[in-house]
């Protein structure tokens, strides 16, 4: 039917090719006889035409689309029916082709599009969608094919509201069916729910990571999988694949990709202003920007790391209540704990106000479809340097430290003590597992067993030295565990099970150190993973304001380790931004410094549990060491 059309003339319309087909209408280029111009013909496909209800709403939509008068909204000039009674819609040719056709034809080149243009386009578009929330339509399939480009290079949005009747067309026809495309639909789309504008935000945020990556980020072997992903998994930092952008970039394409819509951009407008910030850092990259980002769930400053950073608006974590903490739950117990942690937990890129430290992956991976935030391969990663403002500190992969006739430092024998200190790092360290870089900092002893599985065996085979270090940007830690056994192993995807570390922190303890927990209090868990396909990883807890614990996914820890012939290391960069604070040297932090042994491959019986501290009890900050920020060794 689509070639019997061309020719004919429909109305003041004649019909000169076919162009596409969608999901509910073939769209033609046919020529306005009367104004002789050519417009595009969508004619909405027979088999949907049986409803009377929906073809009144598609009707409906157009009305109102065509009201909409904007530059970057597709304009339609008329609605009606062709001779057979088939609704149609004549609307603006834009001949520029699609953003999908432009992106495909520039990555079979092997080129991209500038950050610039990427940056400027999702802009118009922002200003699109800016438009048609406040007239009340969502988009609801925001894809790079609907989006238009003209021959400016100008992003024209098409097929506003018309995804709205093929939703109802699939509610009518396929109870249960979900429309839209898979790879850029929001969580609440993909679960069914009603949606608002924040869907929208949602699929710009994909369409952005696309452009600058040169994928989406999640991609699987089905629609469903997908759908999973967008569900269950973050999306893989996209500094992994692009380490050239400023914190500004980064920060919103990881707000528009939150799972829960309140965590996004709330309207198109703050998307808006977020993408002029980032353009502006693009253009001008020592451009030092101090404004605030605003977010529906906190402040995210966007600073250099040699000012002091804005104490951050504390995030609202996902209260999901742990039957208990973790160094505490045995057998049967922690797997599940593992389970439904681990599951929500797993590492997040970073959005804090700085440059992200360069993480080494020194293991081999699973494949494709299992997602983690560190690069994996059947070979060593290449590093890949992160390019930084002027004077600024970052934690780097790259750069080889120049010969110096000054030998380098002893190692200095661990201490035990409950007072642990954290030098300032001038120069960031790599974060690879290897702690040459730390070789004159003192360490301090997990020496203290604070808790014992009552079917742990009673054999001593673990110990833990503990080095700490901070900059403006992050606390870096580094571990050295000696342990016989490494028990670690994965029971489905993104679970770690076995030996680990963790550190908790009180970050108020001069304000309200007490015997109960609070929000300012943070357990962050390390797991080395087993130095084969399971990779290293980072899980971070917190209190509420009732001193429930709960879940703190949103987190940018980076962590990696390695594996030696007594145990393994463990190296991290924790953000201070995921501390909800400010760092400042003769700061005294609240810390406990842990570690668990596990030597029964197979299961998640953490058998004994050590910490730097002999009075450390898990739900009592007071009974806690200290960590205080120095400005030396």
């Amino acid at each position: 039917m689509t070639e019997e059309l061309v020719g004919q003339q429909i109305d003041q319309y004649r019909i000169e090719r076919h162009l596409a087909r969608g999901g509910m209408a073939d769209v033609y280029l046919a020529r306005d006889v009367y104004l002789q111009r050519p417009v595009a013909l969508k004619i909405m496909l027979s088999a949907l035409t049986q409803d009377q209800e929906l073809t009144a709403r598609f009707q409906r939509e157009a009305q109102a689309i065509a009201k909409l008068n904007h530059p970057n909204i597709i304009q339609i000039y008329t609605t009606g029916l062709t001779t057979n009674g088939l609704p149609y819609l004549a609307m603006q040719y834009i001949p520029g082709g699609s953003l999908q056709e432009e992106m495909t034809q520039l990555a079979g080149n092997a080129r991209s599009l500038s950050t610039q243009r990427v940056l400027t386009l999702a802009g118009q578009v922002a200003d699109a969608l800016r438009a048609a929330h406040k007239a009340g339509i969502i988009h609801r399939d925001l894809k790079p094919s609907n989006i238009l480009l003209r021959e400016d290079g100008t992003a024209v949005v098409t097929d506003l509201g018309i995804a709205a009747v093929q939703e109802a067309s699939a509610r009518l026809t396929r109870t249960g069916h979900v429309m839209g495309t898979p790879y850029y639909m929001s969580p609440e789309q993909a679960t069914g729910k009603p949606v608002d504008g924040r869907a929208d935000i949602y699929a710009l945020g994909v369409i952005l990571y696309e452009m600058l990556s040169g994928t989406v980020p999640f991609k699987a072997d089905s629609p469903l999988a997908v759908l999973s992903q967008h569900l269950y998994e973050p999306p893989p930092p996209l500094v992994e694949r692009r380490r050239d952008l400023s914190v500004a970039t980064y920060q919103t394409v990881e707000m528009c990709l939150q799972k829960e819509p309140e965590k996004r951009f709330q309207t198109a407008e703050q998307l808006r202003a977020a993408l002029n910030q980032a353009l502006q850092a693009e253009t001008n990259p020592r451009l030092q920007a101090t404004e605030l980002l605003d977010t529906p769930t906190r402040q995210v400053a966007v600073t250099s790391p040699a000012e002091p950073v804005e104490p951050a608006t504390p995030v609202t974590p996902t209260k999901r209540r742990l039957p208990a903490w973790l160094p505490y739950a045995g057998g049967a117990a922690a797997a599940v704990v593992l389970i439904l942690a681990a599951v929500l937990l797993w590492p997040g890129g970073d959005d804090d106000g700085n440059e992200l430290p360069t993480a080494v992956s020194q293991s081999t991976g699973p494949s494709d479809l299992a997602i983690t935030v560190f690069p994996t391969s059947t070979s060593p990663v290449e590093p890949t340097e992160i390019v930084a403002p002027a004077d600024t500190a970052v934690p780097n992969a790259t750069d080889t430290p120049p010969p110096s006739s000054t030998p380098p430092p002893t190692p200095i024998p661990p201490i035990v003590t409950t007072n642990a200190n954290a030098p300032f790092f001038s120069s960031a360290p790599t974060i690879d597992g290897n702690l040459n870089e730390w070789l004159g900092v003192t360490s301090v002893l997990a020496a203290h067993r604070t808790f014992e599985d009552a079917g742990w065996d009673g054999s001593e085979d673990l110990t833990a030295a503990w080095q700490l270090a901070w900059d403006n940007s992050y606390l870096y830690l580094a571990v050295t565990v000696s342990d016989d056994i490494h028990a670690q192993n994965q029971s489905g995807n993104l679970i770690f099970q076995g030996d680990s570390v963790d550190m908790q922190l009180d970050t108020n303890r001069q304000g309200d150190l007490s015997s109960s927990l609070s929000s300012d209090d943070f357990q962050i868990t390390f797991s080395p993973g087993d130095f084969n396909t399971l990779p290293p990883s980072a899980f971070r807890w917190t209190a509420d304001s009732n001193g429930s614990i709960v879940n703190a996914p949103d987190h940018g820890i980076i962590v990696q380790a390695q594996r030696t012939g007594t145990g393994y290391t463990i190296e991290a960069a924790v953000p201070w931004r995921d501390l909800n604070m400010t760092p400042s040297t003769g700061m005294v932090l609240g810390a406990s410094l842990n570690a668990t042994d596990n030597d029964q491959v197979g299961t998640a019986v953490q058998e004994v549990f050590y910490s730097h501290v002999a009075s450390r009890t898990l739900l009592s900050p007071n009974t806690w060491g200290t960590l205080t920020l120095t400005s030396g060794n």
